[in-house]
């Protein structure tokens, strides 16, 4: 695993953000809904607010980002890409335990949505999370 560090995004940043997406989530969602350039720009910001955003570094380079909220019940991992040239290093494996072991210290879940033929679903299965239920599109899966 390469090393990586975690921040939070800044105003300055939302186009790389927003590029990085759709670099590693684009062809996901275009193939299960489409893609609709103006729709995506303008909802990814209302789906994940700049605030509650994170950046992933590999030094000082964007290696993805990273949108986790808590409800009463369990943290909801609501996006998580890592751009392709720091993909199959684990850094989406050791970012997802982290966010795992946060969740069991406040003893919480950890749930997410993925796209039912994005790769990262036998990620998400290794690492222990169990579906819940599907859509013709999705599926929402949760651990513990």
């Amino acid at each position: 695993m390469i090393p990586y560090s975690r921040r939070p995004a800044m105003p300055a940043e939302k186009a790389r953000i927003f590029a990085g997406y759709k670099c590693t989530v684009g062809v996901y969602v275009a193939s299960a809904w489409g893609w609709d350039e103006k729709w995506q720009r303008e909802n990814f910001w209302v789906n994940h607010p700049l605030a509650e955003f994170e950046i992933i570094e590999v030094g000082s380079a964007l290696a993805g980002g990273l949108h986790v909220v808590a409800d009463p019940d369990d943290l909801h991992l609501r996006m998580i890409f890592v751009l392709p040239e720091f993909q199959n290093r684990g850094i989406g494996t050791t970012l997802i335990r982290e966010i795992q072991t946060a969740a069991h210290q406040c003893g919480k879940g950890l749930r997410l949505k993925v796209i039912s033929h994005n790769p990262a679903a036998a990620l998400y299965a290794r690492l222990g999370f169990k579906l819940m239920d599907e859509s013709d599109s999705s599926l929402n899966l949760r651990w513990r």
